[in-house]
């Protein structure tokens, strides 16, 4: 599986580490361009699969590659903001923390109506290491996204960061697991590789329980309100929840980014 290289444009910043339990990975603002030209393609696979887009064109000749791909767009403001963020947190787990993942579902593709938010756990990522045996190092992957364009209220202390935090809590205490059951079904449902659903079952029922988990928190927010959702942070975040890594991506003028990116999916990729 090939996997956009994602380090060039963003760079590690621990500054807040110690003090509010965040990893920052600051997007280098100079490469904009470059990374919306290298990302569309892949930004575009997150919703609809080139397979899809062939068998559409050749079952309905009226349809454009630009109709079918606007289809699976999302226009609702608020959606189309929070898919953006799934989308390319499923791209920066791949590259930093989940590296080693082999059965990567596209979850985004699963949702029946693109203006539908989507269940369960945002993310979900799998690595196993062997495809015929059950192996101790076999790994779950959980990934809550929160992504905001605007400013956090600071009377009610609002942060992304907390609010990606407390739905990983939930993944940990049930929803994974529930997760796992509904991706299995979306997988059938829609015709993806039999391959992906094998993987995805291999961690179902009473095996989850006793896999390796790791939980993890995204946030990815405007860069010039990064410093309200830091201030906003729990002191006690890495005390309370020390089994979830937690980490946030700012990216100067976000709302323009994926306004751009939603432009030209059907136009480019």
């Amino acid at each position: 599986m090939e996997v956009i290289e994602l380090r060039k444009y963003f760079k590690k910043d621990q500054t807040w580490y110690d003090t509010k339990g965040v990893v920052l990975y600051r997007f280098d603002a100079a490469k904009k361009r470059e990374f919306i030209q290298e990302m569309m393609v892949p930004m575009r696979d997150m919703f609809v699969s080139e397979e899809k887009i062939q068998r559409e064109l050749k079952e309905y000749e009226e349809e454009s590659r630009t109709d079918i791909i606007t289809e699976h767009l999302p226009t609702n403001p608020s959606i189309m903001s929070g898919d953006f963020g799934e989308a390319l947190t499923y791209y920066f787990a791949l590259n930093f923390f989940a590296k080693g993942a082999n059965v990567v579902p596209k979850k985004l593709r699963f949702k029946g109506d693109p203006n539908s938010p989507l269940p369960k756990t945002d993310i979900m990522l799998f690595y196993i290491e062997d495809e015929n045996l059950p192996s101790a190092n076999d790994t779950a992957y959980t990934i809550e996204v929160k992504t905001r364009k605007d400013s956090p209220s600071i009377a009610d202390k609002e942060s992304s960061i907390m609010e990606a935090v407390k739905d990983a809590r939930k993944d940990k205490v049930s929803r994974a697991a529930k997760t796992i059951a509904y991706l299995i079904k979306r997988i059938k449902d829609t015709g993806e590789p039999n391959e992906l659903l094998k993987g995805v079952k291999r961690f179902s029922g009473a095996y989850f329980k006793t896999c390796r988990k790791k939980y993890n928190a995204v946030a990815v927010v405007e860069e010039r309100f990064l410093q309200r959702h830091i201030d906003h942070i729990d002191k006690k975040l890495r005390e309370t929840h020390p089994d979830i890594a937690v980490y946030c991506l700012p990216i100067a003028e976000l709302e323009q980014m994926y306004k751009t990116f939603y432009q030209q999916m059907p136009l480019q990729a």
